[in-house]
């Protein structure tokens, strides 16, 4: 199981996509996030928990001025993708641009990761 804290700004939403390793649960620590999973949308506030079960695309929209998530995936080994394609932050007021696309597929195979479609819009 590996357990991370995504912070991001409105509008931040990766593409659609497909774990085929992995489950994925959303735990919404402050914001507003709407999360795709298959063909249902779920708005969350606060308190509030969104599960995407492997093999089923999902995506995420920060509604509000940001949010912050906390993640768990099950199991283990997603890290390693954060790792390769993120860049580390330590403070909050320099928060680095969203992921490249490109890279993003390009790495995604190695991982079992499938884009899906484009990011979502509201």
């Amino acid at each position: 199981m590996s357990v991370m804290e995504f912070s991001d700004p409105i509008g931040q939403a990766p593409p659609h996509h497909v774990h085929e390793n992995e489950e994925e649960l959303w735990f919404v620590l402050d914001g507003e996030v709407s999360f795709f999973v298959g063909d249902k949308r779920h708005d969350l506030t606060p308190g509030q928990v969104a599960f995407g079960p492997r093999g089923v695309p999902h995506s995420y929209l920060v509604r509000s001025e940001g949010a912050r998530l906390a993640v768990v995936f099950s199991p283990a080994g997603i890290e390693e993708w954060f790792r390769a394609n993120g860049v580390p932050v330590t403070d909050a007021r320099d928060i680095p641009p969203a992921f490249d696309l490109a890279s993003i597929v390009g790495s995604a195979e190695a991982f079992k990761l499938r884009v899906t479609g484009p990011p979502p819009t509201l």
